[in-house]
């Protein structure tokens, strides 16, 4: 007899008995079973982000999703509609263009996107110069037969599929405050990693003190997930990463299993906050 049962068992098993519990009926003799109805009522949910930020429109990212599902658009192609509202949008200062940069002043972003009828996914890395990493994590997906890719190769490659590559994602805003936060740094960054830590965290909470930094905004990611009325799920998560990083650093938004997942007979899910807090507890 198996003794173990995997986590998507699991899941199945605590749906079946939560709804046979509120339907008062026994469940004693019954295999396990999730109702799988023919529609479903579409819904779109997203980090707080993306129920503020409009980028000078008239939707926010949520509401965007929202009414391209209603006109029967792809799911995924709906939420990365969404996203790129924020990535595109200046006054977000966490996410694309304008998103806050690593510790030598340049804007390295994170994507990831995933299709779940497909079952397909795509990454990208500490990509630099394009504004919309989610579109570019989506054509990683479609175009190739890799989940991931990082860095200048990242870049090479989307230059390759016709996105533009500009020299620098920084607004005059996020400039203005790496400039701050450089000052109150050491200029050799703390190569001992746990007094570049400290020095670092100290610096940013005297910034959000001083109401230079929105403390929500120092892990700041988009996470957007959406299913349709046929039970179509996909999602999409896209970040600038932590404020200030040591270049090359990635957190956990390009990580299946970390900063997105989707399963179409279970959901979607996707994180935000400080991608390290993730990983080391997966």
């Amino acid at each position: 007899m198996r003794s173990k049962i995997t986590r998507r068992e699991f899941v199945k098993a605590g749906a079946a008995a939560g709804m046979a519990a509120a339907a008062g009926r026994p469940l004693f003799g019954q295999a396990p079973a999730v109702p799988t109805p023919k529609t479903v009522k579409p819904v779109v949910i997203a980090s707080a982000n993306g129920n503020r930020f409009k980028n000078g429109g008239p939707r926010t990212c949520v509401q965007e999703v929202f009414e391209r599902i209603l006109r029967g658009e792809d799911v995924l192609d709906a939420v990365i509609a969404g996203v790129n509202i924020l990535e595109l949008d200046p006054e977000e200062d966490s996410v694309g263009y304008g998103g806050l940069p690593n510790a030598e002043g340049v804007v390295q972003l994170d994507a990831s996107v995933m299709h779940g009828p497909k079952k397909r996914a795509g990454a990208v890395a500490a990509l630099e110069g394009v504004r919309t990493p989610s579109l570019v994590a989506k054509a990683v997906m479609d175009l190739t037969d890799h989940h991931l890719l990082a860095g200048r190769d990242a870049q090479g490659f989307a230059r390759r599929m016709g996105f533009k590559v500009e020299d620098d994602l920084n607004t005059d805003h996020s400039r203005k405050l790496w400039l701050e936060w450089k000052r109150r740094m050491d200029p050799e960054h703390y190569l001992d990693p746990e007094k570049r830590a400290e020095a670092a965290r100290r610096a940013r909470e005297q910034m959000v003190a001083e109401g230079l930094l929105d403390p929500r905004r120092l892990y700041g990611t988009i996470n957007c997930d959406a299913i349709n009325a046929r039970g179509e799920i996909c999602g999409a998560t896209s970040t600038s990463g932590l404020a200030w990083k040591i270049p090359g650093r990635v957190g956990d938004s390009p990580i299946l299993g970390a900063g997105l997942y989707v399963d179409g007979e279970v959901g979607a899910a996707g994180s935000t906050g400080r991608g390290e807090a993730n990983l080391f507890n997966l």
